[in-house]
């Protein structure tokens, strides 16, 4: 009798999930929204790109030239802002900018209008530039490649004072090495090409710190250091191969940050972490920080110190 029973349930099932086969349209709303990134300075033009949300694997991206884009500075508007098109958007995204100066210690803040998607606000300030102390090179050795090729080894040591008392106390730090590659010919020495190669930061001090993705530097939030560390040490490795390389400049950049920033490249940096884990058993999912009321992405602030060592 149970045979007989799941036997006509069996048909059942089957009847209805045949009957029910005709094409239904659904319409999914799409809640697009518009995606702000920006982090300025004081020593270049503000600009702001301002695309619109699509799916992960739409690639042709959509930047609106028609928004109401208003620029204020501590609360006081200031000018509508310009829309600046690119000739491959791909390589280069348009965006809105302005040629007012920019200052530190001010509160600039976004309002953004267009008909078609959520007003768009947000707010953030220009932290104080903090001094790089010492930039030398401390320590040169040879050392032979894979190939047997040899390669020269410099150890470089850079010294950084933080500010004692600091509302905002976050830093990107990083490095690279300019590379002039030559060749001879004829028994001429020609130039062949210039490049910029980042360096690998390895602090001397020991303290939790955030290395960005492509070794773009590290991120330190000064509350992570012990209370009485001020300053902070770091070392770079650097390797040159004589036989095609001339000795070229080494440059350090010492960012004070806002939060804002702090945050959104740390979830950028661990989302590269969840991306590249092996398994996701044994990963915590990455959030990326956004700071865009009533839409999507991230505007931020940094001071800028930098020094160079010609070797």
């Amino acid at each position: 009798m149970n045979s007989y029973k799941y036997f006509l349930m069996g048909i059942f099932i089957t009847v209805m999930l045949v009957a029910c086969q005709d094409e239904v349209t659904v319409n999914i709303p799409q809640n697009q929204k518009l995606v702000v990134l920006s982090n300025f300075t004081t020593d270049s033009l503000f600009k702001a790109s301002v695309s619109v949300s699509a799916p992960l694997n739409n690639y042709n991206f959509e930047y609106p030239d028609d928004l109401e884009f208003q620029f204020y500075k501590d609360d006081i508007f200031i000018e509508n802002l310009s829309f600046k098109a690119s000739d491959d958007p791909f390589f280069i995204a348009p965006y809105y900018f302005t040629n007012t100066p920019i200052e530190e210690g001010v509160e600039y803040s976004i309002r953004i209008n267009h008909p078609s998607y959520p007003s768009i606000y947000s707010k953030n300030s220009i932290p104080s530039a903090v001094d790089i102390s010492s930039f030398d090179l401390i320590g040169r050795s040879m050392v032979i490649d894979s190939l047997g090729v040899g390669v020269e080894h410099y150890i470089i040591r850079s010294r950084v004072q933080f500010p004692v008392h600091d509302d905002q106390p976050y830093f990107h730090l990083l490095a690279w090495q300019k590379l002039i590659y030559y060749d001879v010919i004829d028994g001429d020495t020609i130039q062949d090409h210039i490049g910029f190669e980042p360096l690998y930061i390895t602090p001397a001090t020991s303290f939790s710190y955030t290395r960005l993705y492509d070794d773009q530097g590290i991120l330190i939030n000064q509350n992570d250091l012990r209370q009485s560390v001020t300053k902070l040490i770091l070392e770079f490795d650097l390797y040159r191969y004589p036989d095609f390389e001339f000795k070229s400049p080494i440059y350090i950049t010492l960012r004070h940050v806002s939060k804002d920033y702090y945050l959104f490249h740390k979830s950028l940096a661990e989302q590269g972490d969840t991306d590249n884990s092996q398994s996701l058993l044994y990963t915590s999912p990455a959030f990326i920080h956004n700071n865009i009321e009533g839409g999507i992405g991230n505007f931020s602030a940094y001071n800028t110190s930098i020094d160079s060592l010609f070797w």
